[in-house]
């Protein structure tokens, strides 16, 4: 199915004022209303970049924070205010994020219609969550394990500390029942830290697991930020398969004589080969993605891709890696310095084609703690600016592509002279199907175009409400039509 080039905006235009705005790189943008806490965006086009949208999550020293999906120009399309991480798409009509101890799932209206949590009330980790091929979520878990002898270690540590040790489960979707579990505990020595801290009698994060993810073979991919380390677990019967980087590698590195050192989101791509963002501590390089063929027989891991971006000289914390379908890679660098581009996405050759800049002014500090593209399915988001239940919402039609049984919904939160539009690419309105001043208040309508043309072309549905009580203003939301 082939995606008609139009996208969905929500906004509040001030029909006298804002003709004509277009932001620092000079690309048109939509007005939309959003609070005066939200950061801003710059982004840089120079190459071909894969489809779909931006989805981040914004990081603010005082302590306001969004969910955020953005065009390729960085229009907003849907914002969520929340202490909420790891924006991304699970399935074809799910969205998740990580939130107070639970992942939650959104539907293509982004109300939630589930929530994922760890078994055995072990603590839930914020920091990934990975769906296996079979539908089942992995995820990382946690328990603090108190009298922790960590004088073993240095006999200047504590003989009481208070230590975080890391569970992988499998759940059941549908039942959340636990199918599988994996410990840390007994199973890897906090000796293995390469940059051990006595930390007296703190909570210690001697591991620190930041990725979770499902190979080809079924088994379980990790990455151990503060060993240094990737870790392939066996599924079968849990044991270490293998060990990349750190103080006990299986592998020799070939070509990288430093390696890879304090990581984030090692993944496995479809040709075999380990993917994964390095941070780059306690090094002299740069912060970069590396990626690297896996000698199985020699035990040689040879680094065959290497971007970095001359920009950024240190990001210590946070970042990821997106190996698109179109072969491009997508970065999200982390924890830069402000000012520094916060995503870069380069072709298969390292060429940047894309980045995007979030504004490092007033509160924010120029942060994401991962980025990622996707096409989001078939359907294209709604804008939601607070919350359902005090918002327009125009709906993505169904079926769609648009038929004679074709439904326009929308909800409608106040009073006003409701109109709703088909229109087609060039914005010429092709016919007008509701113009009336009616009481939607708090209430939701179908309706259904029973004028509907198979030869005609139809672009997008175009919602209006005229506010009554200023004319200034209206509420315009736009739903696309998919083409076939």
């Amino acid at each position: 199915m082939l995606v008609n080039k139009s996208y969905l905006y929500f906004s509040i235009y001030i029909s006298l004022c804002i003709c004509g705005i277009t932001n620092s790189y000079g690309q048109p943008t939509i007005p939309i209303t959003t609070p005066v806490d939200y950061p801003s965006f710059q982004i840089q086009h120079t190459g071909q970049t894969e489809e779909g949208f931006i989805f981040l999550t914004t990081t603010s020293t005082s302590g306001i924070e969004y969910s955020i999906i953005l065009d390729n120009l960085g229009n907003t399309i849907y914002y969520k205010e929340h202490l909420g991480k790891d924006l991304k798409v699970i399935q074809d009509t799910l969205l998740g994020y990580a939130e107070s101890d639970k992942y939650y799932l959104m539907d293509t209206t982004y109300t939630i219609v589930d929530s994922i949590e760890c078994a055995k009330d072990r603590n839930t980790d914020y920091h990934d969550i990975y769906f296996k091929q079979n539908g089942n979520p992995l995820l990382l878990c946690y328990d603090w394990i108190a009298d922790v002898d960590l004088t073993y270690l240095d006999p200047s540590f504590t003989d009481q500390g208070v230590v975080k040790d890391y569970y992988i489960q499998e759940l059941d979707i549908a039942t959340k029942d636990l199918l599988y579990e994996w410990t840390t505990l007994g199973v890897l020595d906090y000796a293995d830290n390469k940059h051990l801290t006595n930390y007296a009698n703190f909570l210690i994060n001697y591991i620190h697991m930041n990725s979770v993810s499902e190979t080809m073979d079924g088994n379980i991919l990790l990455s151990l930020r503060k060993f240094d380390e990737v870790t392939k677990v066996s599924t079968i019967d849990s044991s270490i398969i293998w060990r990349l980087g750190g103080n006990n590698s299986d592998f020799t590195f070939i070509n990288d004589s430093l390696g890879f050192c304090s990581q984030h989101d090692a993944q496995e791509l479809p040709n075999g080969n380990i993917l994964l963002y390095d941070n780059a501590n306690y090094t002299s390089n740069k912060p970069r993605v590396v990626e690297y063929e896996l000698d199985m027989n020699a035990m040689t891991a040879t680094l065959v891709k290497e971007f970095e971006n001359n920009y950024i000289l240190s990001a210590d914390n946070q970042g990821n890696v997106q190996y698109l379908d179109n072969g491009n890679y997508f970065v999200c660098w982390g924890g830069v310095n402000l000012a520094n581009p916060n995503v870069t996405e380069f072709n298969p050759a390292g060429q940047k084609v894309f980045e995007l800049f979030i504004d490092s002014a007033l509160t924010y500090s120029g942060m994401s703690y991962r980025a990622y593209r996707f096409m989001w399915g078939t359907n294209f988001p709604t804008l939601i600016e607070k919350s359902l239940d005090k918002d327009d919402i125009l709906f993505l039609n169904y079926p769609n592509p648009f038929s004679s049984n074709t439904k326009i919904t929308f909800y409608n939160h106040s009073y006003g002279n409701v109109t709703i539009d088909i229109r087609d690419m060039s914005g010429k309105r092709i016919k007008t199907i509701l113009n009336q001043k009616k009481t939607f208040r708090d209430s939701q309508y179908k309706l259904r175009w029973e004028q509907f043309k198979s030869r005609d072309i139809y672009s997008y549905v175009e919602y209006e409400r005229q506010h009554t009580h200023a004319k200034d203003y209206s509420r315009i939301s736009r739903t696309p039509f998919l083409s076939s």
